[in-house]
């Protein structure tokens, strides 16, 4: 079929265009984008050569979707874009549009600078709001629009096409063989929270440890490893091995603060 047929098809069938919620989609998306090169020098003359194309997705899961063109000039007069979305992924759904097959809707671009976007499918809304246009080549819509979301991979094709006489076209068809692929995600879930901060070890205590037939030096040395402090020592003259602590307060096997002082009982050594 010749490219003029073709866009008399696509304008019959386009004749409703569709209603796009204005701004942002219900869903949240993980932003993402694609870009795909078109062989340069392939357009008709008298519509502009597309040499790449670009799709983007936003946090909001607002699609945007442009054209690179070849010298950068602008859209002039009849020419316009058209962007052709086969949003199930699948070329047996949908239709066939200028060769393009399972496109479920198109979006346009003309030189006035006029964003819209057209179902295949009744029933069709008859507003164009809130599709965008992105200069110098691109529109931006929600993805919601087309019936996509988290999920989705949309396989998109471009078109560049203008009127260079009655009844005569001129178009490029970008991407045919292989088009644009744009999946759209989830955002990845939060990370979790981080983990509650270890308690607080516990206070140091002193442990009186058992000084019962020790000299004072030894139990200075077994006190302090305890966390202990030696106190007063007392000598009495009674019974037990001269020179050794026969009892001591607080008594052993007590708990007390850090460095509490423990003070001790030594029998007296014989004069």
């Amino acid at each position: 079929m010749s490219l003029r047929s073709m866009l008399i098809l696509a304008a019959v069938a386009g004749a409703t265009v569709a209603a796009v919620p204005a701004g942002a989609s219900a869903a949240t998306c993980e932003p993402a984008g694609q870009t795909i090169a078109d062989p340069p020098g392939d357009n008709d003359p008298g519509a502009l050569d597309i040499t790449g194309v670009t799709a983007l997705v936003d946090a909001n899961c607002v699609l945007t979707v442009g054209n690179q063109i070849a010298g950068d000039v602008p859209l002039t007069g009849t020419q316009a874009f058209q962007w052709d979305f086969d949003v199930d992924s699948n070329p047996g759904t949908g239709r066939t549009n200028f060769g393009f097959p399972g496109i479920e809707f198109f979006a346009s671009l003309t030189a006035s600078g006029r964003g819209s976007l057209t179902p295949f499918a009744a029933p069709a809304p008859t507003s164009s709001a809130g599709v965008a246009p992105v200069p110098p080549y691109g529109v931006s819509f929600p993805a919601e629009a087309v019936g996509a979301g988290p999920g989705s991979a949309i396989r998109i094709y471009a078109l560049s096409y203008g009127f260079v006489g009655m009844g005569q076209f001129a178009g490029d068809r970008a991407l045919l063989d292989a088009p644009l692929v744009l999946t759209l995600q989830a955002p990845p879930p939060p990370p979790p929270p981080p983990p509650p901060p270890p308690p607080p070890p516990p206070a140091v205590q002193c442990v009186v440890p058992n000084l019962k037939g020790l000299t004072v030096k030894r139990a200075r040395t077994r006190l302090t490893a305890a966390h202990c402090t030696l106190g007063k020592v007392n000598r009495h003259r009674g019974r037990g091995r001269p020179g050794r602590i026969v009892a001591n307060s607080p008594r052993a096997g007590a708990t007390a603060p850090e460095n509490t002082k423990v003070s001790v009982i030594v029998r007296a050594k014989r004069r």
